[in-house]
């Protein structure tokens, strides 16, 4: 009987194996990646495009040249790899409810900084950006101007955690 038991036991291990891997395979499925090179995407709009709604696109440090259109609730997250925030050089117009934009900064077509950088037609979630200039941002519908979620920052030597 005990080696009844020690089969079922190898069994039970590889199923629970197995599951880790798909749970894993799953979850991992949502998010996409962009950088200037070696990525599958080079470009922001082409990630959109292929993402799913609830998708997360990662967007590496670089300059991106481009016009944003969505219509799609992803989230869209700047990341700094050492070369600075992404900067998207050109625009965003969302036309969704729940679009997420954090960590990049937005500068108008050539650098300018009094373009719209920034359309919004539904309402969508934008924090940790830096916008410069006073006509970047044309709202047609209202935004929230803070995370969907506390965030952990460091102010004056202590860590606090609050919406940004």
């Amino acid at each position: 009987m005990a080696d009844y038991k020690r089969l079922f036991a190898g069994f039970v291990m590889a199923f629970m194996v197995l599951l880790a891997l798909m749970v894993l395979l799953i979850a991992a499925a949502g998010d996409v990646h962009v950088c200037p090179d070696g990525c599958e995407y080079s470009s922001i709009q082409a990630a959109i495009d292929s993402a799913s709604p609830g998708d997360e696109i990662t967007v590496e440090s670089g300059t991106y040249a481009e016009n944003l259109i969505t219509g799609k609730t992803v989230m869209l997250q700047g990341l700094d790899t050492g070369r600075g925030r992404p900067v998207l050089a050109g625009s965003i117009t969302a036309a969704t409810e729940g679009l997420d934009v954090h960590g990049f900064e937005l500068t108008g077509p050539n650098g300018t900084d009094n373009s719209c950088n920034l359309n919004m037609v539904g309402s969508i979630r934008i924090y940790l950006n830096d916008i410069p200039g006073s006509g970047a941002i044309c709202p047609e519908s209202s935004g929230f101007w803070n995370s969907s979620s506390p965030i952990s920052y460091q102010f004056e030597s202590k860590v606090l955690r609050s919406r940004m």
